[in-house]
């Protein structure tokens, strides 16, 4: 490989240590928020953390994240807790975001987008990062 090939290749962000924002829930655009604040995610390779932001609410929980034989790259959340604000807008995208949190088991990550799929290889949430480490 030369170092115009490396030049070339594109540099991927990292799942942990990186802010993921949001910007599909179930192939849907996510619309604001009432505060216009985007929903985030954010994982802590150290202590197995996730915390992030679910549209109203801030939330935090656990997660664990293996690669099988196939080399494929397994991710799924633990129980997600969450503040308990009732906002006027934006409830329902919440707990879209949540609950498709809960049925995530794979991720794939190319340049600064991140895609969580279920189990039959779904998407179910994707976020892009300005912030590639």
């Amino acid at each position: 490989m030369t170092q115009h090939d490396n030049a070339n290749q594109q540099v991927s962000a990292k799942l942990t240590g990186t802010l993921w924002t949001v910007i599909t829930i179930n192939t849907q655009s996510v619309v604001a928020t009432e505060n216009n604040k985007p929903l985030s995610l954010s994982l802590q390779a150290d202590e197995h953390k996730v915390s992030g932001f679910a549209g109203c609410n801030n939330m935090m929980g656990s997660y664990t994240n293996n690669k099988t034989s196939n080399n494929d790259k397994t991710l799924l959340f633990g129980p997600i807790a969450s503040t308990r604000r009732m906002c006027a807008k934006g409830m329902e995208q919440e707990y879209s975001y949540l609950n498709a949190l809960q049925a995530v088991t794979r991720y794939a990550i190319e340049g600064n987008r991140l895609s969580l799929y279920n189990q039959h290889d779904q998407p179910l949430i994707e976020f892009v990062s300005t912030d590639i480490n």
